[in-house]
């Protein structure tokens, strides 16, 4: 059984992933089986490419569905592996200063692959 590694920094270590091609079935399956409210999604090269969450399956009914489709791919905000929490502090609200400049709207979600921004 694979678990999601969490270090003492608050960052998530080797988290649980998944491909586009993925189903919206299998996604809640890996969902519950971890205890885990989304899911970065990545390509054939281990490059994040979204992030699904129990939001974006709020109102899915259809769970053959590609995870590509239904997935979060905008305003994904990354840092380098081995970022610390200040760091990323800093970059989380680096993004919100300039949203609130330019007048976008939305809510941003911090992944990547080997690190998970809170």
């Amino acid at each position: 059984m694979r678990r999601v590694k969490r270090s003492e920094s608050g960052m998530i270590l080797d988290p649980v992933t998944l491909h586009g091609e993925a189903t919206v079935g299998d996604a809640l399956q890996m969902m519950r089986h971890h205890r885990i409210g989304g899911i970065p999604i990545i390509d054939k090269k281990g490059k994040l490419v979204g992030i699904l969450t129990n939001r974006d399956l709020r109102f899915e009914k259809d769970f053959t569905r590609l995870v590509k489709d239904v997935m979060t791919t905008r305003n994904l905000i990354t840092a380098p592996v081995g970022t610390d929490l200040e760091k990323a502090k800093d970059i989380l609200q680096q993004f919100w200063r300039h949203r609130r400049h330019d007048g976008a709207g939305g809510r941003p979600r911090a992944r990547q692959r080997g690190c998970h921004l809170h």
